[in-house]
């Protein structure tokens, strides 16, 4: 730990990435972690019994498609992570059990509106805005 360049303390995703970053750069990194694994709230958990489900994988989008990735990439993929896609991006599971796997904004917009109408018009609008400011 005495010849650390940097250390960061905590091992969600972010600070992954930046370790990886910066020993891909040459520099002595230390992680520490409190938790018995690494990755922070990105994590395998089983849900109900039998059912593997990917907590807070929704991040790994935005990792995907970060210079971050594409920097890391090559060295992930030599040592075997290959990423996977689905047809669907995301989807909700409804308290009465029912549920909906959604594949884009126009899907996404469609399918709300005719479960709930108004719903996936307030998304687009949402979606929108929020995409709209931050390409300005």
């Amino acid at each position: 730990m005495s010849d650390s360049q940097v250390i960061f303390v905590g091992s969600g995703i972010n600070s992954l990435v930046g370790a990886a970053l910066l020993a891909a750069r040459g520099k002595r990194v230390l992680v520490l972690e409190r938790s018995d694994r690494l990755g922070g709230c990105i994590r395998t958990e089983e849900l109900f019994a039998g059912y593997q489900h990917e907590v807070l994988s929704s991040w790994y989008p935005l990792f995907i498609g970060s210079p971050g990735y594409a920097e890391l990439k090559p060295a992930l993929e030599k040592v075997g992570l290959q990423v996977l896609f689905s047809e669907y991006s995301t989807g909700l599971v409804r308290p009465d059990g029912s549920g909906l796997a959604l594949k884009d904004l126009a899907d996404t917009v469609r399918r709300l509106d005719a479960l709930e109408p108004g719903d996936g018009q307030a998304i687009e609008l949402m979606a929108k805005n929020m995409f709209g400011v931050m390409r300005r």
